[in-house]
């Protein structure tokens, strides 16, 4: 009670710099509020941020910080804020509205409010070349949100990462058979699809001896177990 009284007190000095940052890290007060979790602070600032899109010298704006500490009662107070940031921001009835492509952390009712907002592009990929699909087939391995993607009439599906793979090759490498599953089910991912560096996903279950996913891409109509490894 005795930090929230003083936060509100200096919240009431004439010109003071809300926004004004660490030198060393680019964080604001913002940032390191949804770093601790205090919801009452947080109210308090939110009210004088005139930009709650602000972003550190990582990149990362107070949404990535309740992300990444998994924070839905912090995330879902930015949200309700009409924050929904990510690195590419379009400007639209007055508020910054984008997508964290990154998505780390993010819950499915999080993710799901997201894709509901005006001028979201489901397939905008961040500074390493990823998009929201291929990322959760990376690494987060969450089927529901897979789904909610899938069932998007505008999701590219045919998108690849920096090194050539899909979101079937990725979903593979990283062991995440339902998500395999689901892939193949919308009937949108080439099988036999080959990554900059001549693997398929058959190729990759072999490898990585994961003998479940490979049983379910030789159920696959139209897989290629013949298809010959050529590097690039």
């Amino acid at each position: 009670m005795e930090n929230i009284e003083k936060v509100q007190k200096l919240l009431q000095t004439p010109k003071l710099d809300v926004i004004i940052c660490s030198q060393k890290t680019g964080k604001t007060a913002l940032h390191y509020a949804c770093t601790t979790g205090n919801m009452e602070i947080l109210r308090s600032l939110i009210a004088f941020v005139p930009d709650l899109n602000y972003t550190d010298l990582e990149g990362k704006s107070a949404l990535h910080y309740a992300i990444l500490h998994d924070s839905t009662e912090v995330a879902n107070l930015l949200l309700d804020a009409v924050v929904i940031l990510s690195t590419k921001q379009i400007k639209m009835d007055g508020h910054h509205l984008c997508m964290p492509a990154t998505a780390i952390g993010l819950k499915f009712l999080q993710v799901s409010r997201l894709l509901e907002s005006p001028g979201i592009d489901p397939n905008y990929k961040d500074a390493s070349g990823m998009t929201v699909l291929l990322q959760m087939c990376l690494n987060q391995g969450n089927v529901d949100i897979v789904n909610l993607l899938l069932a998007m009439p505008s999701i590219d599906t045919s998108v690849v990462d920096k090194l050539g793979n899909s979101c079937l090759n990725l979903a593979v490498l990283q062991g995440h058979l339902c998500i395999v599953d689901k892939l193949l089910a919308h009937d949108s991912f080439d099988v036999n699809h080959t990554n900059y560096g001549g693997m398929t996903p058959l190729m990759q279950a072999c490898t990585t001896k994961n003998t479940a996913i490979a049983s379910r891409l030789l159920q696959v109509d139209g897989i290629d177990v013949n298809k010959r490894f050529y590097s690039n």
